[in-house]
């Protein structure tokens, strides 16, 4: 069994990492969802989007400095570790305090008033999951992705295990057990991840330098982040503010099956950004395209035969993640899984332009998405309702991918029929791995 997990490449290892840790939020959902009723897992979702602001925001002045300066610079590592942890804690909690100023006026624009008391209990989740999160990034800045999979796998199937405890003995259970749970399946993944990883945090002096570079690098990142996540979430806002807490609810379900089936976008993303940004630094742009054209191959051949049977499957799965009462959305979820054949077009460019050293035009490309996202939402919902959202996300994400390719070609010689073509590339090694030579 050992020697097994020794063979699984990196690339996959960063696949499964994000696997496991949307196993344990779906395996939660799914409990979720059956013991809130339609409203109450309403307000579930938006504080969730509150929180993944939040902890977005904090990713993007974190993690993609602290792996592109470590992997620049390993003989300054430790300075560098210690001054991003700095940035971290004082990230979190200034978020934690952000959140709390704002919620209130964001509870009485949904009629939501539970908010406000469930992000008195976000400074929690800061502490835990985001001391996770801040230990993930240094195994990918030292290109080690064993750690995050089973950090992550135990964080997950531990906090399921706490919400089925609940769920299964019947307690009423209610969103603040969710984010209790949540933050002792982290710890427990940190007390693993640090035994298993120990050698990766090695602390030195605090060092304002590099504080500064992280900074003011990660500020467009963050602005990216940020953008990005209201990009996402722009839908169920104005869901809530246009119809009810229950047509989140819907909307919510409807988009869970494409939203795990990013899995490999994340994952490929992380694999590949510490890679790109060696090749920047070191080769010809003709192999930074290479990276990339490789890496689109490899994710779309990876979502088309998941697209194509959550397609045909699309009423079974409203069936199995929401219930009876969420069948009826099973249009809404086709629309939106045509997504996972665009996205990864977008999380790539976005990720080469990071590690080439240009976050200021992917945070430009990711306001223009936002701008239109919005724009088509408030015109669409009012006519079509969720259908309405669905329809407006998939267009925005058409047009922002049209225009982000453009865009990168200028840095970049990438080629969209190459990578194309590197997706029959990826079945036929994947079929002379899986298949053997005849003697």
């Amino acid at each position: 069994m050992k020697r097994l997990f020794q063979k699984i490449p990196d690339s996959a290892y960063a696949m499964m990492g994000q696997g496991a840790n949307m196993l344990g939020a779906l395996l939660v959902m799914l409990m979720l969802v059956r013991a809130f009723d339609a409203a109450l897992f309403g307000i579930w979702v938006l504080y969730q989007a509150l929180f993944t602001f939040a902890e977005m925001a904090r990713m993007g002045f974190v993690q993609n400095g602290l792996v592109k300066f470590a992997t620049a610079h390993p003989g300054e590592y430790q300075g560098i570790l210690t001054s991003a942890f700095v940035l971290n804690i004082a990230l979190g909690l200034g978020l934690w305090g952000l959140l709390i100023l704002l919620t209130p006026l964001l509870a009485g624009l949904w009629n939501t008033p539970e908010l406000t008391e469930l992000v008195w209990h976000y400074g929690f989740t800061v502490c835990t999951l985001g001391s996770l999160r801040f230990m993930e990034y240094i195994q990918m800045a030292n290109k080690d992705f064993r750690g995050v999979f089973w950090g992550n796998l135990i964080a997950g199937l531990s906090y399921a295990l706490l919400i089925g405890i609940g769920f299964g003995s019947g307690l009423e259970l209610r969103p603040i057990h969710a984010i209790y749970g949540q933050g002792i399946g982290a710890l427990i993944g940190i007390c693993f991840v640090w035994f298993y990883r120990r050698s990766f945090f090695r602390f030195g002096n605090f060092n304002i330098l590099w504080l500064q570079k992280l900074f003011h690098y990660g500020k467009y990142v963050l602005g990216t982040n940020i953008s990005s996540m209201i990009l996402q979430k722009v839908d169920i806002a104005m869901l809530a503010y246009f119809i009810n807490p229950a047509a989140v609810a819907l909307y919510n379900i409807s988009s869970k099956a494409p939203n795990y089936m990013e899995v490999p976008l994340k994952g490929g993303a992380q694999y590949y950004f510490p890679r790109i940004a060696e090749a920047a630094a070191h080769q010809p742009p003709k192999y930074v395209a290479k990276l990339f054209e490789e890496a689109m191959g490899m994710l779309l051949a990876i979502n088309i035969p998941l697209f194509l049977g959550a397609f045909v499957f699309a009423k079974y799965i409203m069936l199995f993640m929401g219930g009876q009462e969420y069948v009826e959305g099973y249009f809404i979820l086709q629309i939106l899984l045509f997504n996972t054949l665009i996205k990864p077009w977008g999380r790539m460019f976005g990720t080469t332009m990071d590690a080439i050293g240009h976050p200021k035009v992917n945070f430009r490309m990711v306001f223009f998405s936002l701008f239109a996202n919005a724009l088509l939402n408030y015109l669409m919902i009012p006519i079509w309702g969720v259908l309405g959202a669905a329809l407006a996300t998939t267009c925005t994400l058409c047009l922002s991918t049209l225009v982000s390719l453009l865009i990168l070609r200028r840095y970049v010689p990438i080629s969209p029929w190459r990578s194309l073509a590197q997706i029959w590339i990826f079945y036929r090694k994947l079929s002379m791995k899986l298949i053997p030579k005849p003697a």
